[in-house]
């Protein structure tokens, strides 16, 4: 949006919206790709598959899909956490539930 004002008969347009961009401190997230983890799940039909990874914003996330291993069904989830630890103690969790379920690691 640009707005303009006289002074002293000479015009003078000022882009409000850029001068507002030179106050912002813009970061670049650091995305740890060596961090990142992929796991899969599979029992006789079944599978269950978690990454954990960063978003766009460079926070950690925990995703899970599960579904069936002869169609198309099936379904996604992801979950924000706090940081890699608490994302490694849900993968623990996950690991000794689908272990119960009769699931095994691929």
């Amino acid at each position: 949006m640009l707005t303009s004002c006289n002074k002293d008969r000479n015009i003078y347009r000022i882009d409000v919206f850029s001068r507002a961009r030179e106050k912002e401190i813009v970061t670049q997230p650091v995305y740890q790709l060596e961090e990142w983890q992929t796991y899969r799940w599979e029992s006789s039909d079944r599978f269950y598959a978690l990454d954990i990874k960063q978003d766009l914003f460079g926070e950690w996330s925990v995703c899970c899909a599960w579904g069936s291993l002869f169609s198309r069904r099936g379904a996604f989830r992801t979950k924000a956490v706090a940081s890699k630890d608490e994302a490694a103690r849900l993968f623990q969790k996950t690991a000794k539930t689908r272990e119960k379920r009769g699931y095994r690691m691929v």
